[in-house]
């Protein structure tokens, strides 16, 4: 989904064109992942993700604060996301002139200036939602107080900060993230999968169906792509209302999504594995398949394991052979815990010739007889392959996790 947000500046009158462009986007998807979380303002939604920007950097914790105080201050002319890109840039600029013309912080033991409140815990007195793809749009409700455990969690210092990419950006922002990288150092998954979430405390009741293969199928940009900005040939329409806001989702189905999933739903046992809100995505697969013909179970994001705040699929919790699992999905890192059992699809939005879901039926077809997928999608695509040749120099560079 694509954001809006104005061109940010960075010297420290506030003008001028940003420097450090690929701290000043990856600062604003981490801003746009809060606010989808629900129950942050924007500054408090910026104000997080500099914490995240610092966190491990070493830097000192007063120039964090100075650098919040110079976004406070340029939003008397700024805006928000302006104001604190401008003001971030300002400090990657040059740390030592930064702190000089901003003032050197006090006697150790001073308390840093005051900037407002900016720990997660302040987002649960009041707050607005903006749209989803829209953070700073200005038509916004009042909302109610988010969940505080997975605004914390939304919180996170994490490897690509945000798990949404632009769609002008997908190509241009790879250099970002190596999710075949950040799969290679994954933590132990538990560390990462909340207690009993696994094979032995499946989320699924068994196989009811006499289909022996599951097919797992995420839904954003890999059968569907949805907005808010209004479309005149969405394929569904409808309202969903988080954190106490409604807001209107205009979605478009991928070319030939209904007929791939009337040829899935005879083959496999269907399961949706969607990282998205429940209140969303449930919505929309019941505008889907209204009659539950098609897909025989849904999981939603309380279903999935978290890193570095980015939302991993494992496919334990399935309570299922992973010798009889594929799952399909546009995001790679999803796939961390069980690459062998991956299908990977590019992302969809509006290309109106796209085949893919057709493409991957021969491959399916001879998934369904088979006495173990993962051979055959380990030749197929090699996931494993691509993680352990990820290269480790990129740890070097900063903004990935190790």
């Amino acid at each position: 989904m694509a954001s809006a947000y104005g061109g940010p500046t960075s010297s420290l009158n506030g003008s001028g064109p940003v420097a450090h462009e690929t701290e000043a986007r990856q600062l604003r998807r981490k801003a746009e992942t809060l606010l989808r979380a629900g129950g942050a303002t924007p500054e408090n939604a910026f104000s997080l993700a500099l914490d995240s920007f610092f966190a491990g950097r070493g830097a000192p914790e007063s120039d964090k604060a100075l650098v919040k105080a110079y976004a406070v201050e340029l939003q008397q002319r700024e805006s928000v996301d302006v104001a604190y890109t401008a003001a971030l840039d300002a400090y990657l600029n040059g740390a030592a002139a930064f702190r000089a013309q901003r003032g050197a912080p006090g006697p150790p033991g001073t308390p840093p200036p005051k900037v407002g409140s900016i720990d997660a815990s302040s987002l649960m007195t009041r707050a607005e939602r903006p749209a989803m793809n829209s953070p700073m749009a200005s038509n916004r409700r009042r909302a109610q107080p988010a969940d505080q455990a997975e605004l914390q969690q939304a919180a996170q210092p994490d490897v690509s900060m945000g798990e949404e990419v632009d769609e002008d950006e997908d190509d241009e922002s790879a250099g970002d993230f190596d999710p075949y990288l950040f799969m290679k150092h994954l933590p132990p998954k538990s560390a990462a999968c909340r207690e009993g979430w696994d094979a032995a405390h499946p989320r699924l009741p068994p196989n009811q169906t006499r289909k022996p293969v599951t097919l797992v199928l995420d839904l954003d940009e890999t059968l569907v792509h949805s907005q808010m900005e209004p479309r005149t040939d969405a394929d569904f329409v409808f309202d969903v209302q988080l954190c106490g806001v409604t807001s209107t989702v205009y979605v478009k189905a991928r070319p030939r999504m209904a007929e791939f999933l009337d040829y899935a739903s005879e083959r496999f046992e269907v399961v949706i594995f969607t990282a998205s809100h429940r209140a969303y995505a449930e919505t929309l697969l019941d505008k889907i398949d209204p009659r539950r013909t098609r897909i025989q179970h849904r999981l939603y994001r309380d279903a999935c394991a978290t890193v570095d705040g980015l939302y991993l699929k494992d496919l334990d919790v399935l309570g299922r052979d992973l010798s009889k699992v594929a799952i399909v999905d546009n995001t790679p890192y999803v796939f961390g815990f069980q690459p062998d059992n991956a299908i990977p699809i590019e992302s969809w939005y509006d290309d109106p010739q796209d085949r893919e879901l057709d493409d991957l039926q021969p491959l399916l077809d001879r998934m369904r007889d088979a006495r173990d997928v993962r051979p055959l999608l380990v030749e197929a695509f090699g996931m494993r392959r691509r993680i352990e040749d990820a290269d480790d120099s990129m740890l070097q560079e900063g903004w990935v996790a190790s």
